[in-house]
């Protein structure tokens, strides 16, 4: 388990077996019409953490993400995070993806190379114990992942936008992923 300032947390990748829908959406055009209305109501913010899941899907080695191929190019990383505090235990769900745009830059792999573009960048946030705070809103749907029910909460509320940035920034803890722009790590 690795340690952040007396947070434990384990991250767990998901494959496409591990979990009933590792998409944003069923289709392409609902995959569309949910980006962009995230787009719209989160407003800047939508710039940050689509810099931090590009960033992301840039850095985790591939064998890790889930893609499809058709009708677009649309690739995620689904994984369980546990988090451990003194105060609770919390099981989430974080599916980060997007749209690829561009194919490799270069023939480089690996960390520090950007080996690809991507648009109509996302996120998913579940937990498996239901979140109790209104602040979180009602659960929209659920996802099953290895056979336990995760409940999912709308990105477009302020508290599950924090929270999906803060387990963005566990996984790039996990991943030693950094990055030069320090107003894209900050809280």
């Amino acid at each position: 388990m690795a340690t952040k300032q007396s947070i434990k947390f384990r991250v767990k990748y998901l494959g496409s077996d591990n979990i009933d829908s590792p998409w944003l959406a069923p289709s392409t055009k609902e995959y569309k019409h949910w980006v962009v209305v995230v787009q719209k109501q989160m407003g800047a913010d939508y710039q940050k953490m689509s810099k931090l899941i590009s960033l992301v899907l840039n850095h985790v080695e591939e064998q890790k993400q889930i893609r499809r191929i058709l009708p677009k190019s649309e690739w995620t990383l689904a994984c369980q995070i546990e988090v451990v505090t003194q105060q609770s235990h919390k099981h989430y769900l974080l599916i980060v993806g997007a749209d690829v745009v561009t194919k490799s830059k270069s023939m480089a792999y690996g960390a520090g190379t950007d080996a690809y573009d991507y648009s109509n960048q996302f996120f998913v946030v579940g937990a498996r114990e239901l979140l109790q705070e209104s602040r979180f809103g009602a659960p929209v749907k659920t996802r099953l992942v290895n056979g336990n029910t995760f409940h999912e909460f709308d990105a477009r509320q302020p508290a599950v936008y924090a929270l999906g940035l803060k387990l963005i920034r566990m996984l790039m803890t996990q991943e030693n992923i950094q990055s030069d722009d320090e107003q894209l790590l900050s809280e």
